[in-house]
């Protein structure tokens, strides 16, 4: 029996609806229509704040800027002053222009001059003990008045202070004056590996990296040898002082020591100061000591993330 045309049409009508349609029904989730949060324009507001802030802070920023330009700084990086091939000449040198960086407000003088340098050597019997000194010697023109006060920095590049393993080797209850035992300083997470002197069995005081690399350099005070002009001067010092270099409250962090001279030992580099060891007269008074208390503060405060604030 043959199949009509007609039977051919229904079962294509079944067919047709057996296939499963891939349209996501018609719900509010599945189509994408809850209520949610949508970006609204509010450029207007956005322009106003921001015209606003710069209302507020441009002047205070030119303030600073105009503040800034009115500090006058010389800089001058003698670290290459001893010159092997030139050390032993007692002449002036010009230092090279690289080594030299200047600001001056409004210089006043005609006629500038370049900076110079010279190096020289000298032995001292300290104790019993020679000891060579350098000495660099800096010639430089200041191209303006500099009103009081005068402030005297070092630098120091390519020197990681803030290194863990430096900044740890140090032990606050010592420095602060008491009698910590050898056990508690020869420590990793104390003086170690400068706690204690292993020839003599001392207690190394103060302990640690920090103490021992001090930077020792000594800077003679400002001699004015030339007035403006170019006649010579009668050599006028101009005064300038070590005290009130730290805060009060690292000052604080130090104090007189309960160990008795003979317990301890001077750090490894601190040779030329205390050749002799320590004597009942001759012992570092760390809580007057600033020059100390300026270079392991800054150090410790950068390890426990305090700022400094000036």
């Amino acid at each position: 029996m043959s199949r009509t045309s007609e039977d051919n049409g229904h079962d294509a009508h079944r067919d047709k609806k057996k296939e499963k349609s891939r349209r996501p029904g018609n719900t509010a989730f599945k189509q994408q229509r809850l209520k949610a949060w949508h970006l609204k324009d509010l450029d207007r507001i956005a322009y106003s704040a921001a015209g606003l802030n710069g209302v507020i802070f441009a002047p205070i920023g030119g303030l600073l800027l105009w503040a800034s330009e009115q500090v006058q700084e010389l800089v001058i990086d003698y670290t290459n002053c001893a010159n092997p091939d030139q050390s032993s000449s007692s002449d002036f040198r010009p230092i090279p222009s690289d080594k030299v960086q200047k600001n001056f407000y409004k210089p006043t003088v005609e006629t500038k001059q370049d900076a110079q340098w010279k190096f020289s050597t000298n032995t001292t019997n300290i104790n019993g003990r020679d000891v060579t000194t350098s000495t660099c010697t800096l010639k430089f023109q200041l191209e303006a008045d500099m009103n009081p006060p005068v402030l005297l920095y070092y630098r120091l590049t390519n020197f990681y202070q803030n290194h863990r393993r430096y900044v740890k080797s140090v032990n606050e209850d010592q420095l602060r004056g008491k009698r910590v035992a050898r056990s508690s300083l020869d420590t990793s997470d104390s003086c170690a590996p400068l706690a204690v002197d292993a020839e003599s069995g001392k207690i190394i005081y103060p302990c640690g990296l920090m103490a021992n690399s001090l930077f020792n350099d000594t800077f003679d005070m400002p001699v004015l040898v030339q007035k403006r002009g170019g006649t010579s001067a009668q050599k006028e010092t101009y005064e300038m002082t070590n005290k009130g270099i730290a805060w009060s409250s690292d000052r604080d962090r130090y104090g007189p020591t309960e160990y008795n001279f003979t317990e301890i030992i001077p750090p490894p580099n601190w040779i030329n100061r205390y050749p002799r060891g320590y004597t009942q007269t001759n012992v570092p008074k760390l809580r007057e000591w600033e020059e100390l208390q300026v270079y392991e503060i800054p150090a410790r405060k950068a390890f426990l993330g305090i700022p400094d604030i000036f």
